[in-house]
This record gives C-alpha cells, structure tokens and sequence, in this order.
C-alpha cells in the first residue's frame, strides 16, 4: 500500500517535482555533526604455505591485528566530510564466484560502506535502464592490488542548486623482510611505513610490494532548474614509488611492480534535461582520458628480438597499443520518451574511439566501439484485464569499431514482453537474434579480427509475490548457433531460481541455484610456433548455489552466514588452424580442421565460500564483529592428467584452503 497526499498515474513521471511544499518552519538551526569511531581488528589466518595449488599442505597460521579510525563532520551548511584511516572490511561480504570466459572484466558492485555511502553523486547519468558505458568512478579499483592507507571524501550541497564531491584514497602496501620465502618464511613482526598500523608475521606479506598509488576524483553538479542537471567530473590514478625502469642496465627486461599498474587520468562533462512533465529526456556524457602508463609489451625489434630504447606500449586486447600521454575521446547521448502511454522509445548513440581509456579510476568495458541502441516500448502501466501492468518491447542493437574499418562488432535485434498479474506475479519472455559479426578481441593483443557465427536464444523470467512469506523466481533459456561451415551448430542454455522464505519478519533465508551450458563454436586458444592461430570448439557449462541466512536477534543483535559452492569446466575440441596477419580478418569459414595445443587447455575449477558474520551494537554507533570466513579450491592436477569433464565438485578440502577468524570491535563518539 501506498499513501500520498498528491495523486500520480501509473504512467507519469517526474515524481519528486510534484511533491508538495512543507512550510511553516521557522527558526532551524543546522546541526554541526562530528564523531570519530576508532577500532581495533585481530585476525587468525590458516592459510597454505605454497601458492603452487598442487601442493595445498602444510597450512601456516598467521595471527595480525589493526588500527584504524573513521571520521564525519559538518563542513558548514551542507557539506560532510568522512575519511578513514587504515579501513577494515572484514565483515562484508565476498564477492560472487562467477565464471568469466570473455575478454571483457566482469563488474562486481561496492558493498565496503565508506565506498557506498553518499557516492550517487560520482555515477552521472547513464543511457536509458543501463550502466553508464564510460564510468570514470569505479570505487572497487581502490584497494584492489594494494591495502588503503587512508581515504577522505567530501559531499554535499554549497548551495541549493550546486552540488560537489570529492575523493581521495591513497593505497599502499609491505613486503616480507629479506630473506623470508615460501620454503623458510618469516615468523617474526615487523614494522614497516608503508602499513604503520598493520601488525603481522613478515611471512604473510607478500615477496614484492605492491605498487602506491593516489586515488582522486571530483564532481561537480548544477541543477538551474528541477527537471535540467549539468555535470563535470575529473577522475586520476598516479603512482607515488619512482619512476618506472624497464630494462636494466644490462638490457633484461624487468617488471617492477609499478610499471604494471594503470595509472592515467579521465575527465568528462555530463548533462540530463527533461521536458516539464518529465516525459521526455535527454540526456549525455563527453568523455577524454589521457593514458599515463600500465601493464606493458616491451619493444623489441623484428628481426633480431633486441629491446628498443622507445616508450613502453601497452597492448589492448583488440590490438591497439597505447603509450604514455596518448589522448582518446569518446561519448554518448540518449534520447526519448519515458513518460506517458501507451508508446515510448528510447535511441542511444555511443562512440569510443581506440585510445579511450577509462579504467585508472573508471570502469569502461571496451573501447574501439561505436554504437547505436534503438528501442520502441507499447506499455500500459494502468493494465488492464488480467494484468497490473504490460508491456511490449522491440529493439537492436549494433556496434562497429572506430579505427577506420568500421567492423561490425555486433549486430542484434530482440523482441520481449512483460506484465503483473492481478496476483502479483510477474513474468517476462525474450527472443535475440545475434548476426555474424567481427570479434576485434578474441585472438588477443594481434590486431585480426576474427569472424564469428550468428545465433538465436529466447529467455523467459517469473517471480511470485514478493511481499508473501514465500517468495521464488525461476528463469531459464535456450539458444544455437547458425550454421556455417567448417564448424558444427552448437546449442546452449541456462537455468536457475531463488527460493526466499521468511517465517518471521525478523528470519529470512534464501537459496538460489543458476546453470549455464556455455557453448561455442570456435574460441581462439593460441598462436602457433609456426605462426599459425589455433581454434577450438568449447564446452564451459558452471553451475552456482547460493545460501543466504539471516537472523535479527534482537534489535542490535544480528546473525548473517552465506555459502556459496561455485563448479565449472571447459574442454576444448575439435581443433582448427587458420593463418592471419595484423590488420586482417580471419572468417570461421577460413578454419580448417585439426592442430592441437602445446598444452591441453581444458579446466575443471570447484570453490566454496563460507562466512558467518555476528554483528552486537553494543551501544549506539559502536559495534562488534565476530567473522568466521573459508575459501576453499579443488588441488591443481599434476603434469599431464586430464580434469574431471563434469559438474561434480572435487577435493574440496583437499586444494587450498584459507580459514580466517575476525574479532572486530568499533568504539562511536560523537560531539
């Protein structure tokens, strides 16, 4: 149910600027906050000694402890300023296995509270019910390869029709002390700047240090007028160990740990504008990147494999090579109608050019790509007959490559329906049908394209009532590739459900289970020493089960466990071999049968993830941890034994295996 006290149709927009005006407030004061929370955090790790998961045994137990604090305050009217030094996030939760057999880096959501809280800001506008493709704040880069020595971030309004942020982390992190190594490592303590507040055994550490980096990132955003916003945002990484050497003076090459980290800077201006009843919109983003340095190729000469005195390159996935202080643009803008019924549309057009390179502090999924996303709605958001609400959808969606030969990267059309029933439940039906395209990405780093098959699918998705006691959702699909020879039509599919039952509003457990039989007819697996590329046909199906518990005990007392068992496997074959050259194109029709690997490409992989998290707020704003967490892993497989081709989970208990105890306690004072 749901009260107002200003009537809305179902297919209007633009709710917050029809809210009413809340007057007869007189004499307010604005409340200056200020509380400090420091903590201490001890942990308890068994962990195995060898990284090599062939040898899981003997386990090492490391004990550490933590310091840290975290701040707020009120800066003036409108303005929160929260840092933290030396943050802890033992108590979140982990992130989802999945299986990633793409060339494209998966995006994982923020779950650490300093990251979550009072970021929307830094998100901008994005196209129409999507991610934003040029996303120059990624919260998750910080801390990634390296522990947070201190993050500050500032908030809020300077006026009421201004907005600003800022963020600014700085990451760093200890090395074992000399001489500490898998087969003898350090048992000892040790002090070491980088980590001031950080207290462990020098074994645990890793042998190299990995590399300091400044983290900023600056928004801000002015709204005139309720229904127009115009942004700007400004995001750099930098590394703070001195300057990058690639070759020694004796000509090796070398890869210190900062030459291996993307460093660069990315800056953007934004803008979103409705029509008065916010039925219409348009909205956009222009974007620049200037790259300063990452993971790179050395130069060698052709002829004799020599190292070149020239700038490092970094090669991208498509090929492109980027080198320190090369400049690239890209953008997008979305139009349409949103509002009103029974049609609506919506157009985006987005354009990246070959050098965009957004991922120092950003997330940004491809470059090389322009696109142009088409898509007509027939909705009736007041229903009628049996239905709540439906809705009808048709669209495309094609994508071309910005270097001057306008590959088709993509190209397909789709077709979904949706409603609500009268019940609550929900449904909705999909068909997609993919053309042959060109794959800029597959044969990595080589710059030839490889020509793919098309494919159909069809999906369809329920769910029941959410507000019942019991709740589930079951989806599921099925596709094929198209024919083209040499390669065989190959089928796939995927299933899954939740389950969601709450007995009492303070008791909820969840159980969700997802399967895919991933098929392809032809995945890249190598360049030959004869100079040829070698395909295979791949067989990935992974299979995921998920268990949520959570319990309120009491108010301030909560208990929260989560497992997750995640099983996958690939086998490559039958073998084909083509030849290409950078700049070319190889076509699935250019493949002829036969080749092998120089080692057999096939996996079978088994994890399980476990974490039990007890959380008393022993007085108000203070809080104690105690976290149970295991990461578990099938062994590795000697030399030249094949894995298991199925879903069983194996050795589980056997592979490496890290249990951690986690007792954090938080002390809350505030002015």
């Amino acid at each position: 149910e749901e009260l107002i006290s200003i009537p809305l149709r179902r297919g209007e927009r633009g709710v917050v600027a029809r809210f009413g005006a809340l007057g007869g407030l007189a004499g307010l004061e604005p409340v200056q906050e200020f509380s400090v929370a420091p903590y201490v955090a001890t942990r308890l790790t068994v962990q195995p000694q060898y990284a090599d998961d062939t040898q899981p045994f003997p386990r090492l137990t490391y004990p550490s402890a933590d310091l840290g604090v975290d701040l707020r305050a009120s800066l003036g009217r409108g303005l929160l300023l929260q840092a933290t030094v030396n943050p802890d996030f033992g108590q979140v939760e982990a992130d989802q296995l999945q299986q990633n057999l793409s060339t494209f880096e998966l995006f994982y959501p923020e779950k650490r509270p300093f990251f979550t809280q009072g970021m929307d800001l830094f998100q901008g506008p994005a196209p129409h019910n999507q991610a934003s493709t040029q996303q120059l704040f990624y919260s998750r880069r910080i801390g990634l390869d390296a522990p947070i020595l201190g993050a500050a971030k500032v908030t809020g309004r300077i006026s009421d029709e201004l907005q600003v942020g800022l963020v600014e982390a700085v990451v760093t992190g200890a090395a074992a002390p000399a001489g500490s190594t898998e087969a003898d490592p350090d048992r000892s303590y040790h002090f070491d700047p980088r980590q001031p507040l950080h207290f462990a055994h020098g074994g645990s550490l890793p042998e190299v240090a990995p590399a300091s980096r400044n983290f900023l990132a600056g928004v801000v955003r002015w709204q005139p007028a309720a229904n127009a916003s115009l942004g700007a945002t400004v995001a750099n990484a930098r590394s703070l160990d001195a300057p990058c050497t690639t070759l020694e003076a004796n000509g090796s090459d070398t890869r210190p740990a900062p030459c291996d980290v993307l460093t660069g800077t990315g800056a953007a201006v934004d803008w979103n504008l409705r029509s008065k009843d916010s039925e219409w919109f348009v909205r956009g983003q222009l974007s620049g990147s200037r790259y300063a340095g990452g993971e790179f190729t050395p130069n060698e000469d052709p002829a004799t494999g020599a190292p070149l005195d020239a700038p490092p390159r970094r090669i991208l996935a498509d090929g492109t090579a980027l080198v320190p202080g090369d400049l690239g643009w890209g953008g997008f803008v979305a139009f349409g109608r949103n509002g009103g019924e029974p049609w609506r549309f919506d157009v985006d057009l987005e354009y990246q050019t070959p050098r965009l390179e957004l991922n120092a502090v950003g997330y940004q999924r491809t470059q090389n790509e322009a696109r142009l996303r088409p898509i007509v709605r027939y909705v009736r958001p007041t229903g009628g007959g049996p239905f709540h609400e439906y809705a009808l959808l048709v669209g495309g969606d094609l994508r071309a490559t910005t270097d001057g030969a306008w590959r088709r990267r993509s190209a397909t059309a789709f077709l979904a329906v949706s409603g609500q029933l009268r019940s609550f439940y929900q449904a909705e039906c999909e068909a997609d049908l993919d053309l042959p395209a060109d794959d800029v990405r597959e044969i990595e780093q080589s710059g030839i394209a490889f020509g793919r098959a098309g494919a159909w699918s069809a999906s369809c998705w329920m769910a029941s009532d959410q507000s019942r006691a019991l709740f589930f959702e079951a989806f599921g699909g099925l596709g094929r590739t198209t024919p083209l020879a040499p390669l065989r039509q190959v089928a796939f599919g995927w299933a899954g459900g939740l389950v969601s039952y709450r007995p009492h509003p303070s008791a909820e457990t969840r159980l969700a289970v997802q399967w895919n039989d991933n098929r392809w007819p032809a995945r890249w697996v190598e360049a030959t020493a004869a100079g040829d590329q070698l395909f295979a046909e791949l067989r990935a199906p992974d299979l995921s089960l998920t268990l949520r518990q959570q319990l309120l005990l009491t108010p301030r007392l909560t208990l929260q466990a989560y497992a997750q068992l995640f099983v996958s496997t690939g086998v490559y074959g039958p073998y084909y071999t083509a030849t290409g050259q950078a700049g070319g194109r190889i076509r699935s029709q250019d493949l002829v049968p036969g080749g092998a690997a120089a080692e057999a490409p096939d996996f079978h992989d088994t994890a399980l993830n476990l974490s039990a998290v007890l959380r008393w707020e022993w007085r108000l704003g203070s809080t104690l941890y105690v976290v149970y967490t295991r990461a578990a892993a099938e062994p590795g497989l000697p030399a030249g034994e094949a894995p298991a081709s199925d879903l069983r989970p194996v050795g589980l208990g056997q592979g490496p295996t890290t249990d951690t105890f986690l007792v954090k306690w938080s002390w809350f004072w505030a002015a």
